[in-house]
């Protein structure tokens, strides 16, 4: 597991080690990046309940729907490419900033389109472009702020996105009956707004730093000399103490060659792939469980409660692993391993039976397991690269475009050969097995060379 390398900077003969704060301002860091996801995401999940009679004008709305969030899913995760570059640029706040303005745009925009091809522009392409610098800048303010907190203000951030999923259809059905569909457009307007303060929220972590003395010594040392010397010190000390008088920002080649750097190591390429392709194989199991649901004879309230049920037990596992992490502190890696695993495992488990108590009871299980899946994607890259953090959750988003358009590919070619969902199903399960095993022979192959 890596670690977080912390400066250390000496004043008068002590040595003093510089750390995140754990809290203070982090907690606002923490309250940002929640805002940020629920006024980005949360929506898609009342896309279908506001968009779907202006859908219905421009063909098969379910087409048009699959078309809009898949160009969104897509633009996103490429844009962590140019994410990667700028986060090696400039400040997590400035990119944050940056993101705002590209998603302010696109809901604004959405408030006057009139056609697909503007919908799609708008929603697809700006919002898309928004949400792939936000979520990458925020992430990397939360990981600066946090060290032994981490884990546990990241599962609380996550529980409030799930609160946000649960109550964005009944409150969408409400707006679109109060404000019909333009006036739930500036609703969604108004949210987005709410991305800017969250970004200027996201101040530089050098503000906020804390001092702990390294080395013990009587000596007082006045606070606003050590605020003197932080400023001095932006760059982290990888190997004994160093001092940078004046730091001096990369230029965009140098950031674009540390920024891909990451796709020539082995390991990193074996962890992004596994993790995109299990984020991939979560996102895309939802939307089909109704279709396979509806096709052996469940009624819409059936499927309904089972979807509540999904849900629910991902909300309550998230809250449980917000209350164990104050307690414990758990290999994230090794959880979300055991979760796909599982995950893909019960998914085969889950379609042998058409009971309704044995779906429901399977789906319970399954929510569980979606929580480690969802939660943990970030810490496990933390986890595993601490101090390059921005480029390597940039990279992996950057990775998941990919895996995503793949997935979708096959998804299609199978549901065109079979018309089965459940063998759709089945190709999503198979991504989740593919992660497990190229994790697995890196375990093998790393505990083979310790043993040497």
């Amino acid at each position: 597991m890596g670690e977080k390398v912390y400066k250390k900077i000496t004043v008068d003969g002590v040595v003093y080690q510089i750390q995140p704060p754990d809290g203070g301002w982090g907690l606002l860091v923490a309250l940002a990046t929640t805002i940020i996801y629920i006024c980005t995401v949360v929506p898609m999940a009342g896309f279908g309940t506001i968009f779907k009679d202006f859908l219905k004008k421009f063909g098969d709305e379910t087409s048009n729907a699959a078309l809009t969030n898949g160009l969104f899913n897509t633009v996103s995760f490429f844009t962590g490419l140019l994410a990667t570059i700028l986060l090696n640029k400039i400040s997590f706040r400035k990119v944050a900033l940056l993101g705002s303005m590209f998603h302010l745009i696109g809901t604004i925009g959405t408030i006057f389109a009139t056609n697909m091809p503007q919908l799609i522009t708008f929603l697809g392409i700006f919002q898309g472009m928004g949400f792939g610098l936000l979520l990458p800048a925020a992430l990397s303010a939360f990981n600066a702020y946090f060290d032994e907190k981490l884990q546990m203000w990241m599962s609380i951030s996550q529980t409030g996105m799930v609160i946000g999923y649960i109550l964005m259809p009944p409150i969408a059905a409400w707006f679109i009956k109060a404000l019909e569909f333009r006036g739930s457009l500036i609703f969604l307007a108004g949210l987005s707004a709410l991305t800017v303060p969250a970004a200027l929220i996201l101040q530089p972590v050098k503000w906020h730093m804390k001092m702990t003395i390294h080395k013990e010594t009587d000596k007082e040392i006045e606070l606003s000399v050590i605020n003197k010397q932080i400023e001095e010190e932006e760059e982290p000390l990888n190997k004994g103490e160093r001092k940078v008088d004046k730091p001096t920002k990369p230029s965009l080649w140098q950031a674009t060659k540390v920024s891909l750097s990451l796709l020539t190591d082995p390991k990193y390429l074996n962890l992004s792939i596994g993790l995109a392709l299990c984020f991939t194989a979560d996102i895309q199991f939802y939307p089909i469980i109704p279709l396979i649901l509806g096709n052996v004879g469940f009624t819409s309230s059936q499927i309904a409660l089972i979807l509540s049920v999904y849900f629910g037990a991902d909300l309550v596992a998230r809250i449980c692993m917000s209350i164990i992490s104050i307690f414990v502190k758990y290999q994230c890696r090794r959880l979300f391993y055991w979760g796909a695993l599982f995950s893909a495992l019960l998914r085969i488990v889950w379609l042998l039976n058409d009971n309704f108590w044995y779906k429901i009871t399977v789906m319970a299980v399954l929510g569980v397991l979606r929580c480690f899946i969802e939660t943990l994607v970030s810490l496990v890259i933390s986890e595993a690269y601490p101090d390059k953090f921005s480029s390597a959750f940039s990279l992996y988003m950057f990775v998941n475009g990919f895996t995503c358009l793949i997935c979708g590919f096959l998804m299609s070619g199978v549901k065109d050969y079979t018309h089965s969902d459940t063998m759709v199903c089945h190709v999503l399960t198979a991504a989740f097995a593919i992660s497990v095993i190229s994790w697995t022979i890196e375990m093998f192959i790393l505990r083979k060379k310790n043993k040497k």
